[in-house]
């Protein structure tokens, strides 16, 4: 078993061990159409970033789907007809907002508080829930009967024993999909410990808080580290695309822009409903970034009710490859318009650097794919997108070479230079073949790491990469006539 150095001047058959030098460690791409999403829905924990798929998913974290009443759940529901399935969702509430909750008395004479049960989640849905409680099937024990918003939850053979493996808490806390228990710590021993029976009565307490503000979708970052609102995003890896439903003040809008800017994603942006065209061109002159898109309108579903056309905008974007314009995508669950706009109005908007969805006869069709940049080179998302997805990948895949020796000295056959250049070329060659760019080049060699750059600890590499142009107007020059030569 001969170990060789190269392949050069074999002559005897055998079987041959080329050592290869180690190759730098491999990565994972990016996600891409990732969706967080900021808005109101029926349930859920509130300020923190819950990772959905599915409807049934959603349902089981969020809650209903159907009402109309929570522009977060209209919003989630635009997306998914569009296609998209990977959300990054955050639950907002008013100031004040608060927990429904039922507390049962226990067996003494002089009944005491013996235990408190409230849903998972704050909220006024909370209120939809009703407890009944029973003696045990066993004696000494008790049954708790949950029912209301879909739940329909049994446990039999309770008791307030914390020592025993039947306590109350240990029975529920962790396994129910729908509430908690908290021990009051009653006065009573034994089983006069347990809730006394009582027929069914509903929870209370529970509230949405006050009318939501700017600042309540916006968010904060409290001192204790925890966040709300679009800051709950900010740390949440993979998210590409970013909507705050139903939601299009200048405020909101620009913190979004801010928020896309700093990490590096790309906001879908709604005009306020009611909003006319010539309003909306008016306001969008604030706007010049190539991190964002303004949607314009609100659109009637196949429910009958109306949701703003970026939340069925940000879907497109979701399972629109990074290399292709989402104009003319058409969007799925739409049944009508509330200020219906014409070819003009559209000429109008586009013109404006607004985005938006109409029905000009084939149907409704998103009717361009520019961003808020007045920059003409910067004004197709696709470019935003592919570009913003080469600078989240390329740190990531170039991790190997942080800190690593960078010399040329005559013995180093290969430096990190060279390396780093093969690994760039391997990176763009897999784009090539998917045909997602045009080409590239990439330099990294002794005329742009000279000495004093590699003295100042600096490997330059300079990469370029040539996105395909896209044909937004597809001229037909039609000659038609008696005397046409063909």
């Amino acid at each position: 078993m001969p170990i060789v150095k190269s392949l050069s001047g074999l002559i005897v058959p055998d079987i041959y061990i080329l050592e290869v030098p180690p190759t730098p460690r491999g990565f994972k791409m990016v996600p891409s159409g990732v969706i967080g999403l900021v808005g109101t829905f029926e349930r859920g924990p509130v300020g923190v970033p819950v990772t959905v798929g599915d409807e049934a998913d959603f349902v089981k974290k969020f809650g209903n789907t159907g009402t109309g009443q929570y522009a977060g759940a209209n919003a989630y529901l635009a997306m998914r007809k569009q296609g998209a399935s990977d959300f990054r969702i955050v639950r907002v509430l008013g100031a004040g907002y608060a927990t429904a909750s039922i507390i049962l008395l226990d067996r003494q004479a002089t009944p005491d508080e013996t235990l408190e049960i409230q849903p998972l989640y704050p909220g006024a849905y909370g209120n939809g829930f009703y407890c009944e409680v029973q003696d045990g099937s066993i004696a000494g024990t008790f049954k708790l009967i949950l029912t209301g918003n879909g739940a329909n939850e049994i446990y039999d053979n309770l008791t307030m024993d914390p020592s025993s493996p039947s306590y109350a808490l240990t029975q529920v806390n962790g396994k129910s999909l729908n509430f908690k228990l908290i021990d009051k710590g009653s006065t009573a021993t034994g089983a006069a410990r347990n809730p006394a029976p009582a027929p069914k009565a509903p929870f209370a307490g529970g509230s949405d808080g006050a009318a939501l503000t700017d600042n309540d979708y916006i968010g904060t970052v409290n001192t204790d580290g925890t966040r709300t609102g679009l800051k709950a995003l900010e740390p949440v890896p993979n998210v590409e695309i970013v909507h705050i439903a139903e939601q299009g003040s200048p405020a909101i809008n620009s913190a979004a822009i801010t928020h896309a800017q700093n990490l590096n994603r790309f906001a879908v942006l709604n005009t306020p409903r009611g909003q006319t065209v010539d309003e909306a061109i008016a306001a969008v002159s604030g706007y010049d970034t190539d991190f964002a898109r303004l949607s314009y309108g609100w659109l009637l579903d196949d429910r009958g009710y109306f949701t703003a056309a970026g939340a069925y905008e940000a879907g497109a974007l979701a399972v629109t490859s990074p290399h292709e314009s989402i104009s003319g995508f058409v969007v799925n669950g739409i049944i009508g318009q509330e200020i219906p706009v014409d070819y003009n109005e559209v000429k109008k908007l586009t013109a404006a650097r607004i985005g938006g969805i109409a029905n000009l006869g084939a149907g409704w069709e998103i009717f361009n794919g520019i961003t808020l940049s007045t920059n003409p080179e910067l004004e197709q998302i696709y470019r935003r997108r592919m570009t913003s997805l080469f600078e989240r990948e390329i740190p990531l895949m170039l991790r190997w070479a942080k800190s690593k020796p960078h010399t040329y000295a005559p013995k180093v056959k290969e430096g990190l230079r060279d390396k780093v250049r093969k690994q760039l070329e391997s990176y763009f060659d897999h784009f090539v073949r998917l045909e997602m760019i045009e080409g590239y080049s990439v330099q990294a060699d002794d005329k742009n790491n000279t000495e004093s750059t590699m003295a100042a600890k600096q490997l330059i590499a300079d990469p370029k990469v040539k996105l395909w142009n896209i044909a937004d107007y597809i001229v037909i020059r039609l000659e038609s006539g008696a005397n046409v030569e063909v």
